[in-house]
């Protein structure tokens, strides 16, 4: 049976905790737990609200899901709920999008909803783009969405299949080190805190964790607190942002205001993995005030999940991929003993 040696600080590279950083009390530990149940659902407001709307009366019909004059990825903002889909970016009084996870996530629920009637030619449309997304996955898309809530936070809600047994891709990354594994990463420290060993069988580590990741303008510099739970059937990262240090690559300003999320790594039906993450994120760098100033608040936020958190995301788990499938060593911050 392995076991690791456990220390305060099993990885540093470059960019330690900074000593200010106080080690987190049982209420540090609950703000990961609400922050990850904040995002219960891994669908938009605006979608769920139409969803909603829509069957109230228990029935979704034709007129209620399908955009007038079409689906087409550009067009304008209208009451549907395939106009939900499809609003991704506004720009110069357009809807620019696609259908992407956080619909697929409602899509389910949809169809999984026995007390609404769905019109068949919605069931058949909901159906459809389910099956797309599902075949895209089993085919090695790595997926991706994003919104912006009306608070500001930039969502992303990812997923990506990792063709190896689930027990040969835990030997080859060691969850307890999916920080050190992400692109991009240019340092940090792991400190691990405590570790339980839970009556369901999972065991359970508390770490606390700094990373400078990316470079200048896009750097993001942060500390957080993460719960790895590691079980036979799936093992869930969950980690809450609470410090941001100012640095030298982010012109001595705090580079990450909010930052909520998970990453489970998922036994599929077949025995291989399935990864799935969803964060919440409110970043501010050199490049997305120049953004700012430029496209504004909004656009500028749409923007940075689209093409900056979604593009992280999706090489985020390429690297485990990469990793689990044996074409990548993983930085191991413990050594395995007998």
């Amino acid at each position: 049976m392995l076991r690791w040696h456990v220390m305060t600080t099993v990885y540093s590279n470059r960019f330690p905790i900074h000593p200010s950083v106080k080690t987190p009390d049982d209420a540090a530990w609950k703000q990961v737990r609400s922050g990850v149940d904040s995002l219960r659902g891994d669908m938009s407001a605006e979608l769920r609200a139409r969803l909603d709307k829509a069957g109230a009366d228990k029935r979704i019909t034709r007129d209620e899901y399908f955009s007038p004059g079409g689906a087409g990825l550009v067009g304008t903002p209208n009451n549907s709920i395939q106009g939900a889909m499809r609003e991704d970016v506004h720009l110069a009084g357009l809807r620019v999008g696609k259908v992407d996870t956080f619909d697929v996530t409602a899509l389910r629920a949809a169809l999984a909803d026995t007390s609404v009637s769905l019109d068949p030619a919605v069931r058949r449309d909901m159906t459809a783009l389910v099956e797309r997304h599902d075949d895209a996955l089993r085919r090695g898309e790595i997926l991706t969405g994003t919104h912006v809530d009306k608070q500001g936070g930039i969502h992303e809600l990812t997923e990506g299949r990792i063709n190896v047994d689930y027990d040969t891709f835990m030997a080859r990354m060691n969850p307890l080190d999916w920080s050190p594994n992400l692109p991009r990463y240019r340092g940090g420290e792991v400190r691990e805190l405590s570790r339980t060993q839970r009556p369901d069988g999972v065991l359970e580590v508390h770490q606390q964790e700094r990373m400078s990741l990316d470079s200048f303008p896009s750097n993001l510099d942060m500390t957080k607190n993460s719960i790895v739970e590691i079980g036979e059937q799936g093992t869930k990262v969950s980690w809450h942002v609470f410090h941001s240090d100012p640095s030298a690559l982010t012109l001595k300003t705090r580079s990450v205001m909010k930052d909520d999320g998970y990453i489970d790594f998922q036994r599929t039906d077949d025995g291989k993995v399935l990864v799935r993450s969803h964060s919440v994120h409110q970043v501010r760098t050199p490049g997305t005030q120049l953004a700012r100033f430029v496209l504004g608040q909004g656009l500028t936020n749409e923007l940075t999940g689209q093409a900056g958190l979604g593009g992280f995301f999706k090489e985020m788990v390429q690297r485990y991929r990469d990793i689990g499938e044996g074409r990548r060593a993983a930085v191991d911050t413990r050594r395995p003993i007998e």
